[in-house]
């Protein structure tokens, strides 16, 4: 090992190579803050990721929890001072965009509290009721809704109907299948073939024997020899 430190200075040098990989761009700068050479900055950056990584596996779901509690308020103020200037400066795009950030902030928080199972997660409905959503009605305006529509119906069944809806007799609410015995072939019958009538024969004119003279005709009468 290249690197002579103690475990005391070997947690320090971590701690601050952190902080100079979040705000130093160029690695070779960090190293020359440190006063390292290149091979120890790479063999430091190898014993900071080992021991951050055991510190992930050792604590706690809660823990993790809290301190992206803690750095996400830290955002939160930060956001909050930045609305403020730019409210007194006019700036409203920017004021708005800081607000939207700030928003998103919150839910995400939320979000992973309830991944975690920190906080209660509400199961969404997405019901729909007579083309009435109902996902984001509470449960009060949820029997609101429905007492109202089962005294319209009642009000209906006393003007149109006889008695009250509930003395009603359902009747039968299932059929069973019928058997296949019983099942009536609905198939339409094919169109009887249109055939075309024949056509009339022609008559053909016979021949006459007889010749005509002068628009009569002349009979031969046989004559006795």
């Amino acid at each position: 090992m290249a690197l002579q430190l103690s475990d005391e200075d070997l947690r320090r040098y971590c701690a601050r190579l952190c902080v100079l990989l979040t705000s130093v761009k160029s690695e070779e700068n960090i190293a020359t803050r440190l006063g390292l050479s290149w091979a120890d900055y790479e063999e430091l950056k190898s014993k900071m990721l080992e021991i951050e990584s055991l510190k992930i596996q050792e604590k706690s779901a809660e823990a993790t929890y809290v301190e992206y509690v803690i750095k996400q308020e830290t955002n939160i103020k930060d956001l909050t001072d930045m609305i403020t200037k730019f409210k007194e400066s006019k700036q409203h795009a920017a004021m708005v965009s800081a607000v939207k950030a700030r928003a998103e902030i919150y839910d995400k928080m939320i979000s992973v509290g309830q991944e975690l199972g920190f906080i209660k997660k509400v199961p969404e409905r997405t019901e729909v009721i007579a083309g009435v959503m109902v996902a984001e009605m509470s449960n009060d305006d949820l029997r609101a809704a429905i007492a109202g529509e089962l005294a319209s119906l009642d009000a209906l069944m006393k003007k149109h109907g006889e008695g009250h809806i509930t003395d009603l007799t359902p009747g039968q609410l299932h059929f069973p299948d019928a058997p296949e015995s019983a099942v009536i072939d609905v198939t339409p019958e094919p169109p009887p073939l249109q055939l075309e009538p024949p056509k009339p024969v022609k008559a053909v004119k016979g021949h006459s024997r007889n010749r005509v003279y002068k628009g009569r005709r002349v009979v031969k009468t046989p004559v006795d020899v």
